[in-house]
């Protein structure tokens, strides 16, 4: 029976040559050169089939030019296939994919902690190279998206626009329920805050009014953003909100004022509203704080909220 070994953080493994991969030693030796690893509280992701796959992960990156070639020799003539250099935070999204549980100790390697796989094999994309598991018997329910860029920047921005979509699946699966964008919610919020504190007096007109100026920061900043004036343009969309227009917003493409809806520009309700209720939490946190008392220690000035 061969063993393959995908391994995160190498370890050097024993160097004692094994003739053939049927022997019953095989495995032995294996676990005898595995040892260490388990002492070392390292993990080990164990991948079964027609053949082993076995993945081991590291705490230190120390570890990880610990794999001799003398041991990869041996590895080889037992037909084993070694996998260096896979992250740590990827070890959770691997357990998820094959259905197998991380082990630290070769005492724990159970069936019921093992995964099925037909095939794992190194493909070449480009000119870099990945490691692809197809056939696997209890598929996970995840997906691995594959960015290409011609440097750092741009996957990194193609990550962030990836992130900003399962933001929003995400707000939409918690409240299915969508608005305008394009600033015209904070708009309208904003007008209808503005009489509603020309309506009252004393402190709560301030607070009304303070709060209105607040959200005018969204539509300010989204036209500053687009490259457009941002004091003509919220000018021109409080006017426009002022007449009735509460779909008017920020036409980012066009650089003007437009109603948005036609633009089918659309934002989770969820967004705009947790991000009201935050900072309404943050205002009254701050307000909370009566004074601030400066204490001097051994000529140390610090300061201490009450």
């Amino acid at each position: 029976m061969g063993i393959r070994v995908l391994r995160q953080h190498p370890l050097a493994l024993g160097a004692a040559e094994i003739q053939t991969p049927d022997n019953p030693s095989a495995e032995a030796h294996l676990g005898e050169c595995l040892d260490p690893c388990s002492a070392a509280g390292r993990g080990v992701l164990p991948l079964s089939g027609s053949r082993y796959t076995i993945i081991l992960t590291g705490d230190c990156r120390r570890y990880r030019d610990a794999l001799s070639d003398l041991a990869i020799h041996f590895l080889d003539k037992i037909k084993v296939m070694v996998i260096k250099d896979i992250e740590r935070e990827d070890i959770e999204f691997v357990c998820k994919t094959l259905g197998c549980r991380p082990i630290a100790s070769l005492d724990h390697f159970l069936p019921e902690h093992l995964a099925s796989a037909d095939l794992v094999e190194e493909v070449q994309t480009g000119a870099n190279k990945f490691v692809k598991v197809t056939g696997i018997q209890n598929p996970g329910r995840t997906v691995t998206i594959l960015v290409r860029g011609s440097n750092k920047l741009v996957l990194e921005e193609a990550e962030r626009s990836l992130h900003d979509a399962l933001c929003v699946i995400r707000c939409l699966v918690k409240q299915r329920a969508l608005i305008a964008g394009g600033g015209a919610p904070e708009t309208e919020v904003c007008i209808r805050l503005s009489e509603l504190a020309q309506s009252v007096t004393g402190v709560e007109a301030y607070c009304f009014r303070s709060f209105a100026n607040a959200l005018e920061v969204i539509p300010f900043t989204l036209a500053e953003n687009a490259g457009l004036n941002p004091i003509a343009t919220v000018t021109e969309l409080r006017n426009r909100h002022a007449e009735g227009e509460v779909n008017a917003g920020i036409n980012v493409r066009r650089g003007e004022i437009s109603n948005i809806l036609e633009e089918n520009v659309v934002q989770p309700l969820l967004v705009s509203t947790s991000a009201i209720n935050l900072a309404s939490e943050t205002v009254r946190s701050i307000l909370k704080i009566d004074d601030i008392v400066s204490i001097t220690v051994a000529g140390c000035s610090t300061s201490c909220d009450f």
